[in-house]
């Protein structure tokens, strides 16, 4: 579970009130009908109301999860409680557990460890012995700075051997993995890992999405060609870019961040245009016209690639499935030499690198 948008909230999601088996995609039974009045635990209810209250600082926050956590375990022991209410209660527990560990509330490393090496004691096991199981694969394979330990692969195959029939459970492992090597610049790991997605969840929504993301990944270091149809319909000349430093900058005008980040870019390419950089904009707008008019307005004096009308655009735009892009601003970046360098660079990492394959000092 994450914080969401606001970051002094807790997020209460509908699975972290719900039984296990939906919780975490287990074949569900029947659909309980809702009851007429709210028979849940009064303490259930105490902990629904913590959870939808907002804080103003982070140490709010953290006494919010501290009091959510006491009021789920209090459920989980408490033997007068229905056995529905207490696997809720115990879904929860381990849940915000996580949470308080994740966003670095202090002692609940040790507090998550204590619970889930308990619950996997228990013979013979029940249900909560798989989440025990993913919670502790994260505590034992990622460092005190989250990153992935040697080895976490292998661990991670173990998990998906042991609990085959979690499917869901496996591939939110591998994902938060792959995620966190990205993220991390750990380009072999996510390759690794993005290719034991596919082999082991050949056939889910995201398969689309994570072959073009390891396509993206596996040309790195690779020549990489550039091609499409610029805004004014003509197709985009890649020998004019030959011996030049390249950006990719798949962005759209609807983009905060990504227009946050336009005047830097402006900056640097009016400094080093001369010298060999080169931008290429990817928009993933749907509207021609109202990228036009932001165009006008800005003056942006590098190319646009946007597909001609009979091609699909915005986010079905193909080079954009092409690479996998699920999230903007991504940014590109080729060497004089053709090859791509980097998926990942943004900001003043991006221009030093940039500086760096011209050969001009800051």
């Amino acid at each position: 579970m994450r914080i969401g948008q606001n970051r002094w909230a807790l997020v209460l999601s509908a699975w972290m009130m719900a039984p296990w088996g939906s919780a975490w995609g287990q074949e569900p039974g029947k659909t309980e009908e809702p009851p007429a009045k709210d028979e849940r635990h009064p303490v259930l209810v105490e902990l629904e109301a913590v959870l939808k209250r907002e804080a103003s600082s982070e140490e709010e926050l953290f006494n919010n999860i501290r009091e959510a956590v006491k009021l789920s375990l209090e459920v989980r022991d408490d033997k007068a409680a229905s056995p529905r209410d207490r696997d809720i209660a115990t879904s929860a527990a381990f849940d915000l557990t996580f949470q308080a560990y994740d966003v670095g509330v202090e002692g609940f490393d040790k507090k998550l460890r204590e619970l889930c090496e308990a619950e996997r004691a228990i013979n013979p096991p029940t249900p909560f012995r798989a989440k025990a199981s993913f919670y502790l694969f994260a505590l034992d394979n990622y460092d005190e700075k989250k990153e992935p330990k040697e080895g976490i692969l292998v661990k991670a195959e173990e998990f998906l051997k042991e609990f085959s029939s979690q499917k869901r459970m496996g591939f939110e492992l591998l994902m938060e993995l792959a995620d966190r090597a990205m993220q991390l610049d750990k380009t072999e790991l996510a390759v690794q890992t993005y290719q034991l997605i596919l082999k082991k969840f050949p056939d889910t929504s995201m398969t689309e999405s994570i072959e073009g993301t390891l396509r993206r990944l596996e040309a790195i270091g690779k020549d990489f060609v550039i091609e499409g149809t610029l805004l004014s319909g003509e197709k985009l000349d890649a020998a004019s870019l030959k011996g030049k430093v390249i950006v990719i900058d798949f962005w759209a005008t609807w983009c905060g961040p990504c227009l946050q980040e336009l005047p830097e870019l402006k900056r640097v390419y009016e400094e080093l245009h001369e010298k060999g950089f080169e931008v290429i904009g990817v928009s993933l707008d749907e509207e021609r016209a109202e990228l036009e008019a932001f165009l006008e307005e800005q003056r942006l004096p590098w190319p646009q690639l946007f597909p001609p009308k009979d091609q699909p655009n915005g986010w079905e735009n193909p080079f954009t499935r092409k690479y996998g892009i699920s999230g903007i601003p991504t940014v590109f970046l080729i060497g004089k030499d053709g090859k791509l360098v980097s998926t990942s660079l943004r900001g003043p990492k991006l221009e030093e690198k940039v500086r760096e394959l011209l050969g001009v000092k800051s």
